[in-house]
């Protein structure tokens, strides 16, 4: 969604920003002892770091983000001179910090040469983070928040405008609920009206929303808002509630917009180990792009020489909050394979709205070798340096499956990214049921955390070598 989009990106900046700080000191401090460096790698291994340098690592840090408050550039306030400004009084502090910490430790090194260099390099890295994050502020998502707001009266028409106004680049009205439609007069309310509270689940199962905006008021409507909000849990929908009579300073700490009247209820995972998580998926799914090239060609050239056909099958599927992407998967069936699925509707031999045939006739005989190595799966490695899946996480589904099914409970299963890997591929895939595999999936939704994550990567390995249930 875009408010964590922005917050994972400007977190994210921070982070790197600090990083580069520390770097910045610790060449200043090798700059000041490349006298008594060690001479070669024997040496600088017996070197070792005492708690003065750490202590002095520590405290550098803290100084730089007292002298540098993590403001992004558009909430600062003030234009380019004001900002300047503040940018110059930062480094010229930590600067002093950095000129009183060498003469403390008397330090044989020119000031006159070092501290210069220093304030100049300050300001370029501050310059540069307040640049990223204000570009980040700027940039949508790559998919606006579909918002349903609760309520129909005054209080949901205050609640959209607020909306509107805060994140008015990002966020698109998907309707309004409520068991009669209060504000007639207002077409915009009218011509979104979606149904009455008893119909929220229905709506839910069918319509993808990401966020659910109470604004009915609770008290005399308590019962109704109950319902609802059972409603959103079941389907996996966030909400919050709006008070247009208190005016809180910030919505959440998973979002840096203020002044937003909103209370919310559903709290994410850590916004730091979701940022990793995203980051490992770049680094490994690149990493084994390039290394597997000759890998992905030489398949490519198999599957294509076997029948004529594309090397490639490309096929809608949902996922994260219901979100259609392309899916990417070495072609392991005949060219008019999904044309052909009514036909053999009869012989499904998997429960639920999941369809499955160990002999099914469409698979060709490179397709069936490569669904049982699962090499038919790397080409998603593309789906998950673009963000539409992770190294680990569901199983992304088609269409047909999710429009089969029957409770909206299931759509929970969309509140996080689909993943290459998961508890299905280290259990036994297409030997469990539908309703383990669900159930499978909630357990990862509900306990994940990294450590799950690599407990599951190191599963998959000796899993894909078996082959068990691979179909």
């Amino acid at each position: 969604m875009t408010f964590r989009f922005h917050s994972s990106a400007n977190y994210l900046v921070r982070i790197l920003e600090r990083f580069a700080a520390l770097v910045l000191i610790l060449g200043v401090l090798f700059y000041a002892n490349i006298s008594r460096m060690p001479h070669s790698v024997g040496e600088f291994l017996l070197e070792r770091m005492t708690v003065i340098n750490v202590l002095v690592a520590v405290a550098f840090l803290a100084i730089w983000t007292s002298c540098f408050p993590a403001g992004n550039g558009q909430s600062d306030g003030g234009g380019f001179l004001a900002k300047l400004v503040r940018i110059f009084r930062g480094a010229l502090c930590v600067t002093g910090m950095l000129a009183l910490l060498l003469t403390a430790a008397h330090v044989p090194v020119a000031l006159s040469a070092v501290l210069p260099a220093f304030f100049v390099l300050s300001c370029s890295l501050v310059w540069v983070r307040m640049f990223l994050l204000a570009l980040i502020d700027r940039a949508p998502s790559r998919h606006r928040m579909d918002v349903l707001i609760l309520g129909t009266g005054p209080l949901a028409r205050r609640a959209w405008k607020e909306v509107r106004t805060q994140y008015y680049r990002s966020v698109n009205l998907v309707g309004f609920v409520d068991n009669e439609c209060v504000d007639s007069g207002s077409p915009e309310i009218s011509n979104l009206y979606l149904g009455k509270i008893r119909d929220l689940e229905n709506i839910l199962l069918r319509t993808p929303v990401d966020l659910m905006v109470v604004a009915l008021p609770i008290k005399s409507c308590y019962e109704d808002v109950q319902r609802a909000i059972h409603a959103a849990e079941e389907v996996g929908v966030e909400f919050m509630q709006f008070d247009g009579t208190f005016q809180l300073k910030r919505l959440s700490k998973n979002t840096a917009t203020p002044n937003v009247s909103m209370y919310p209820y559903h709290s994410s995972s850590s916004l730091a180990e979701q940022t990793f998580k995203r980051f490992v998926d770049i680094v490994v799914s690149a990493t084994a792009l390039v290394a597997l090239a000759p890998l992905l060609a030489a398949i490519a050239l198999a599957v294509r020489l076997n029948d004529g056909g594309p090397a490639v099958f490309v096929q809608e599927r949902y996922g994260f909050c219901r979100r259609k992407f392309a899916l990417l998967k070495f072609r392991t069936m005949v060219v008019n394979a999904e044309s052909l699925i009514k036909d053999l509707e009869n012989q499904n031999e998997a429960a639920g709205p999941i369809f499955k045939m160990r002999n099914d006739p469409r698979i060709t005989k490179i397709g069936r070798m490569l669904r049982k190595t699962s090499l038919d799966e790397l080409p998603q490695l593309w789906n998950i340096l673009k963000g539409d899946m992770s190294l680990v996480g569901p199983r992304p589904m088609s269409l047909r499956d999710v429009q089969l099914f029957d409770s909206s409970h299931l759509m929970r299963r969309f509140r996080v990214k689909p993943g290459l890997t998961g508890l299905w591929q280290v259990s036994g895939r297409s030997e469990t049921t539908f309703e383990q595999w669900i159930t499978m999936d909630f357990k990862y939704i509900d306990d994940w955390s990294l450590w799950l994550d690599l407990k599951i990567l190191l599963q998959t390995i000796p899993a894909v070598l078996k082959g068990a249930g691979a179909m």
